[in-house]
């Protein structure tokens, strides 16, 4: 008996537990949410049922659920380590927060003369493992700024074929911004966020927290900015000539909600439009301004942060509009004009592909973490990224096709059409790599700074642009050729 006790409690409840840890996590990276629910739907109801009977006396029922309890907990606990890495702050928050609310519910059980066992802390910490995942994109202070400070060789890239556009250089209290024509600047953050090419030699950079949109001559070195208050706009998009950008802010308060005309001659303000075409709005969510769009013909569609489409005219007559479940932060949606669909992600737990100009959704998938896609229209494919993984899915059904594994931290991609390349880049490790589409290999990869926010490829220069914390730089593709 003792045998089969050390058995059970020092071997196969480690054991047991370890396994449901990993396969609970690999499903979650996997963006199989839908295995997962079910899986742990499943083991719940199974626990629940063995510890409502006779059996849970049992040595072997007792040790499934102590597995099961291990592995929970160590999947949640996982996640608020994960964000004490990030942020101090938020890591305790959550490590304390189901401990504490245990601790109080076991006094008022004692009082109330109701027995409160230990799996409770496990239903508990799976309820706060949920708000974390629902709250991550969100927190306040979850910028990584300790991250985005360290050093780092920068003499990887001091080779052919790799340039810098912006170089930001640490000095006392801040960064020190290097611009082509000479130009220095001082910036307590430096966070380029999208980067677009206008032209052969002219390039369009909006950031994460700097409160500017920069218009920068790769060939002249010469700067225009657009400054502007009351919120950051971190997004834009391009009108079809190219002479105007469209941008705004995701700021709550309403006057802050509109979108704003940008001439890109000399980044000069044309007009501003309510983001919903109405001057006041009683259904404002917080944190649902400006988020991304796209001119296709004459109608400009244009996304929000807490998932609403709008469809206007050119003089910003409302022609349609959607509104997707607002608990998710909806990220930067891409468009397929051939296809006339466009795809959204839900992050951090699905999908979207919705028709134009209908503006109705056709097909959702579950994604997890997903915040960025890529439409290939001649092969009737779109490009999504998930956790750990590069997705190549059905453009219309959002069926996977074929898995592209890269690790975890994948933060935005862009494909190459001339090499049929991938380009990803990674958040954590501020890497830039390079996979085969048709092989799914690896090709190469290049350390380009802490975490990089934004790549794109340019068919009009053949480069790459990519922005970190540590600058923007242009990379020639050919440096990749070498490897294969």
């Amino acid at each position: 008996m003792k045998f089969i006790k050390f058995l059970t409690y020092y071997i196969l409840v480690p054991s047991a537990s370890l396994f449901f840890y990993a396969y609970l996590g690999f499903s979650m990276l996997d963006g199989d949410l839908d295995k997962t629910r079910l899986l742990l739907f499943t083991v719940s109801l199974g626990v629940f049922t063995i510890q409502q009977s006779p059996l849970r006396s049992k040595i072997l029922f007792k040790g499934m659920s102590l597995a099961v309890f291990f592995s929970c907990n160590g999947l949640a606990f996982s996640l608020f380590g994960f964000l004490t890495v990030s942020s101090f702050t938020w890591g305790v928050i959550f490590f304390s927060a189901p401990i504490l609310t245990y601790t109080l519910l076991k006094i008022v059980a004692t009082r109330c003369k109701i027995k409160l066992t230990v799996h409770a802390l496990t239903v508990i910490n799976c309820v706060f493992f949920v708000i974390a995942i629902l709250l991550f994109p969100f927190l306040k202070y979850f910028h990584f700024d300790g991250m985005a400070h360290h050093e780092w060789d920068r003499k990887s890239l001091d080779v052919p074929g790799v340039n810098w556009v912006v170089e930001a250089k640490q000095e006392d209290g801040g960064l020190q911004l290097l611009y082509p024509g000479g130009e220095k600047l001082s910036a307590t953050h430096f966070d380029p966020y999208m980067i677009h090419c206008i032209g052969p030699d002219t390039i369009i950079v909006s950031y994460e927290r700097r409160r500017c949109i920069e218009k920068i001559n790769l060939k002249t070195g010469k700067i225009y900015r657009y400054d502007y208050k009351g919120g950051t706009c971190t997004y834009f998009f391009p009108s079809l000539d190219k002479k105007t950008i469209y941008t705004g802010s995701h700021s709550a308060s309403l006057e802050n909600r509109i979108i704003y005309e940008i001439d890109v001659s000399d980044m000069t303000l044309i007009r501003g439009w309510p983001l919903s075409g109405t001057e006041q709005e009683e259904t404002a969510q917080s944190a649902d301004g400006f988020r991304s769009g796209q001119v296709i013909g004459n109608t400009k569609y244009v996304c929000t942060f807490r998932g609403r489409v709008f469809a206007y005219d050119l003089d910003y007559t409302p022609k349609a509009q959607l509104r997707l479940p607002n608990l998710p932060a909806y990220n930067i949606a891409s468009f397929s004009e051939q296809e006339s669909l466009m795809y959204t992600p839900s992050f951090p737990l699905g999908f979207y592909c919705i028709s134009l100009p209908a503006l109705q959704v056709t097909a959702w998938k579950s994604l997890f973490l997903s915040m960025w896609s890529v439409p290939l229209p001649e092969r009737k494919e779109i490009l999504a990224n998930g956790a750990a993984i590069v997705y190549v899915l059905d453009s219309q059904t959002l069926a996977t096709k074929r898995k592209i594994p890269t690790g975890f931290g994948i933060r935005c991609l862009d494909f190459d059409s001339k090499r049929n390349w991938i380009y990803v880049a990674k958040y954590f490790t501020g890497d830039l790599e390079v996979y085969d589409y048709h092989t799914g290999e690896l090709i190469g990869s290049i350390e380009v700074g802490p975490l990089p926010r934004f790549v794109g490829y340019s068919p009009e220069r053949d480069s790459i642009f990519i922005g970190s914390s540590a600058g923007i730089l242009e990379i020639s593709p050919k440096i990749f050729e070498s490897s294969q």
